[in-house]
């Protein structure tokens, strides 16, 4: 079981490198359709949305037919890039059918997911209590109260990339009706209750903005509070005499 973790955990790394690979070749095309098309080009790319794109582009100028064939170069980097994706995505679906994983059983969680959460954690018996699962996470909130006040804050701590699976999956379920749903409805209603409606003023019954404000005494000066002080103080050490 430890050699099927390690061996995952090889593939997932490898196809982390990938696609962080593909985004920054995304970006650096994105950038250079921005310059070729008026208006700018669409964010969401891939390699058969760039080559209709670059089809329909027809600069005459000598700068715009350089950025159309940085744009050709980088369109066969990220076609590349995505051949040697499809393969090991394969590699790891068989290795999680092999596994036997329930995990992608969980709503939010695919193939790629379950496998960075299986390769991360490795063997769940090194974490003793659930609480501390979390803290390796991130997912355990750290308190940050003050005085009367209860509250805490996300940790910054933990796994990221594990934190980031985990993440995606809650936003999937409070997105989609299902048990993850009810349960964020549940607790929204119990942490933001619902606030006071004001009530109307009237001249009867002024409310506490439209009641008449006490005068505040005015402070002692100083001078005179050193004085009461010391004249406290010597007859103490009469007294005492």
């Amino acid at each position: 079981m430890t050699r099927c973790w390690c061996l995952l955990a090889v593939v997932i790394e490898r196809r982390w490198q990938l696609v962080s690979a593909r985004q920054q070749t995304l970006c650096r095309i994105h950038e250079q359709l921005t310059c070729l098309i008026p208006g700018g080009a669409a964010k969401r790319l891939s390699a058969a949305k760039t080559a209709a794109m670059l089809r329909r582009i027809r600069p005459t100028d000598p700068v715009g037919l350089r950025r159309r064939l940085i744009v050709r170069e980088l369109l066969a980097e990220l076609r590349a890039v995505d051949r040697k994706i499809a393969p090991l995505d394969a590699d790891i679906a068989w290795m999680l059918d092999e596994h036997g994983t329930t995990l992608t059983d969980i709503v939010g969680i695919g193939t790629t997911g379950a496998a960075t959460i299986l390769a991360i954690t490795g063997d769940p018996a090194r974490f003793t209590t659930r609480a501390a699962y979390a803290t390796f996470a991130g997912t355990a909130p750290i308190a940050a109260s003050s005085g009367d006040t209860i509250r805490h804050r996300l940790s910054r701590g933990g796994n990221r990339q594990l934190n980031k699976v985990i993440h995606t999956a809650a936003k999937t379920q409070v997105r989609l009706p299902g048990p993850g749903r009810d349960y964020y409805q549940r607790r929204r209603m119990t942490v933001r209750p619902t606030p006071k409606r004001s009530v109307p003023s009237s001249g009867t019954s002024p409310t506490p903005s439209t009641a008449p404000c006490r005068p505040t005494p005015p402070a002692a000066p100083r001078k005179e509070a050193s004085r009461r002080r010391r004249r406290t103080h010597e007859a103490d050490v009469a007294r005492s005499r």
